[in-house]
């Protein structure tokens, strides 16, 4: 029981474990049929009781919180301000898993790009690096902006004068997995274009 909770209490929280049986110290009077107990106290006395049978955030957690107030003398959160801390962590634990699977994803396609860029391989071969790229790129949706990115910057950079072969399946590249929206920008306003004399 000692290991589970520490395994559900992480951190700098001060955990106990009484050796007085299912019923727990007899001057707390608690009741081991009720599913949550919570003491509150100060200065070594119980100053609050909750036997919960059917514990509720909105209300049994409501008056805790306000036990908890008159105990330390402060204005507890209220429960809308612990579920917006409570969904804000949920995000930014989800943003890092996120960036995590991005970042192995990019790192795999790196490695298949670099493939691509084997100035002595054949064109069967180089064929085959091609098609090895795009099939991950099937897979994987969320690497296309980032292959797009890459072979912007390849091209911007001039490196590739020399090797037409590569410089043209980067634009292919591009053109074939840019967002939609860049796509679109491209296409001329029928409206702004000037009609012909």
């Amino acid at each position: 029981a000692k290991i589970g909770a520490i395994n559900y209490f992480r951190g700098p929280t001060r955990l106990g474990v009484s050796v007085d049986g299912a019923e727990g110290p007899g001057a707390y009077g608690l009741n081991r049929h009720v599913t949550l107990t919570v003491l509150i106290g100060r200065q070594g006395e119980v100053t609050h009781n909750f036997a919960l049978v059917q514990p509720s955030l909105p209300t049994d957690g409501a008056q805790i919180l306000k036990a908890l107030g008159e105990v330390i003398d402060r204005r507890p959160p209220t429960i809308d301000e612990l579920e917006a801390q409570r969904q804000a962590m949920n995000r930014r634990s989800m943003d890092k898993r996120t960036s995590m699977q991005n970042q192995r994803v990019n790192q795999e396609l790196a490695k298949l790009v670099r493939q691509v860029f084997q100035p002595d391989a054949s064109d069967e071969k180089y064929e085959q690096a091609v098609a090895a790229v795009e099939k991950y790129l099937d897979e994987h949706e969320k690497a296309r902006a980032e292959l797009v990115r890459r072979s912007r910057t390849i091209l911007d950079s001039k490196r590739l004068r020399a090797d037409k072969r590569v410089t043209a399946t980067l634009k292919t590249w591009i053109e074939k997995y840019q967002p939609d929206k860049d796509k679109q920008d491209k296409v001329a306003d029928p409206a702004k274009t000037p009609e012909k004399k």
